[in-house]
């Protein structure tokens, strides 16, 4: 058990959006069964300097470690480095920081997600179709994904032509304007894939203005994202396992904040190489059908959980659901 004035810091840019709502119930959960405190904070938006502020704001209070999201990993490599040299372990999530010497590393399978995606397309229209993207350029983990998913579509499902694509990035009237305008070209489109939940919403909208049958796949779930595909809007939605990354995350930063991990071999000056320096998480195709299971106020409330605004410390094993007490 670790001390209870002991507190871990879960830090990401737009801090407390839905998406981070699995990652940090994960990371929240693993404190409380090690008997340590937890904090949610970071940047507002996705803006380099506003993220780099959050983060060395809280570093700044010591934290025992720091489980960290960020939209671009190259733009953090001397700021995360500082912080480790300070005796602060660092995990990251999202997007790798590859001029820092951080202690792991959790990503998502892009194959295996937008392998989902592929499939349900290419299933849906028999193999031959039209299709259109709306993607984000410049961050980095949309970029590999974009690139996973047009590598599965073209192996698996040739027939199926990406047509058009657009940056559309954040922005869900831009969405909705990009989405428009390859509908007026493209009438006969079957199906717009968008890279994140924000962008599905824009297409949606340019789908119902223009009286068209095409269909929205998309990346994450929010509360918008299934009242829509529960009208049938949104065909279907992937959504990644964020729970595991913070889970295991905070068990990562435990154990070296407690110098838990003794391996065999040692690295360079006798630091210890965690045999684990990368690990991917599954995910769900979310439709009409499972569409309930996802909801976050539903999950809040079958754990009786406050969400960003609580730490580990305030709330108790025995005031959990029935599955903490097994």
């Amino acid at each position: 058990m670790g001390n209870p004035d002991e507190t871990y810091a879960f830090v990401s840019w737009y801090a407390g959006n839905e998406w981070w709502v699995g990652g940090y119930e994960g990371f929240k959960d693993a404190a409380r069964e090690l008997g340590v405190k937890t904090v949610c904070t970071g940047a507002t938006d996705d803006g380099i300097d506003t993220q780099i502020a959050a983060l060395q704001q809280e570093a700044a209070k010591k934290p025992a470690g720091i489980c960290l999201a960020v939209s671009d990993g190259s733009a953090f490599g001397n700021t995360v480095q500082e912080i480790i040299d300070s005796g602060i372990p660092v995990t990251t999530t999202d997007n790798q920081i590859p001029d820092a010497d951080t202690l792991m590393f959790m990503g998502y399978n892009d194959k295996g997600m937008t392998k989902l995606v592929s499939d349900h397309i290419g299933i849906a229209t028999n193999g031959q179709g039209k299709m259109a993207m709306l993607e984000v350029v410049g961050q980095k983990n949309l970029e590999e994904r974009a690139a996973a998913f047009k590598d599965n579509l073209a192996k698996d499902y040739p027939g199926v032509q990406i047509v058009a694509t657009a940056n559309s990035g954040q922005d869900e009237n831009k969405a909705a304007s990009d989405a428009s305008s390859i509908l007026a070209k493209y009438p006969d489109l079957d199906f717009i894939y968008t890279l994140n939940a924000t962008e599905a919403m824009g297409a949606v909208t340019a789908v119902k203005e223009a009286g068209s049958s095409c269909r929205v796949i998309t990346m994450d779930v929010n509360e918008n994202v299934l009242d829509t595909s529960r009208t049938e809007k949104i065909d279907a939605a992937v959504m990644p396992d964020s729970y595991t990354f913070g889970y295991v995350s905070m068990l990562a930063l435990y154990c070296e904040a407690h110098n838990l991990m003794d391996p065999m071999w040692k690295g360079s000056e006798g630091k210890t190489n965690w045999c684990v320096p990368s690990l991917e998480v599954g995910s769900t195709l979310v439709t009409k059908d499972n569409a309930d299971k996802f909801y976050t106020s539903k999950y809040y409330e079958s754990r009786d959980s406050k969400g960003f605004d609580e730490g580990a410390e305030d709330m108790k094993k025995e005031d959990l659901p029935g599955y903490w007490k097994r």
